[in-house]
């Protein structure tokens, strides 16, 4: 198995926070209007439930209390 960088890490990290930081300027909206597709509207309360949970910060927490009324999706945990 390939080892990933931490430099690597860190830096996806601070640009998924950046962008989940982004999506929530856009909380007056449906998820589906912000997602702009219903697959991609689907799939991002397992994200949001996924990255919470390997990696808890406030901003992964918001957006799903903000998007979901803070439900975590079931079957990704």
């Amino acid at each position: 198995m390939n080892h990933v960088p931490t430099w690597l890490i860190l830096l996806l990290s601070e640009r998924l926070r950046e962008i989940t930081n982004d999506v929530l300027q856009h909380s007056a909206k449906d998820v589906k209007e912000v997602m702009g597709r219903r697959i991609e509207a689907l799939k991002f309360c397992p994200l949001m439930t996924l990255f919470d949970a390997v990696g808890p910060s406030d901003t992964f927490e918001k957006m799903l209390e903000t998007f979901f009324d803070g439900a975590r999706d079931s079957l990704t945990l």
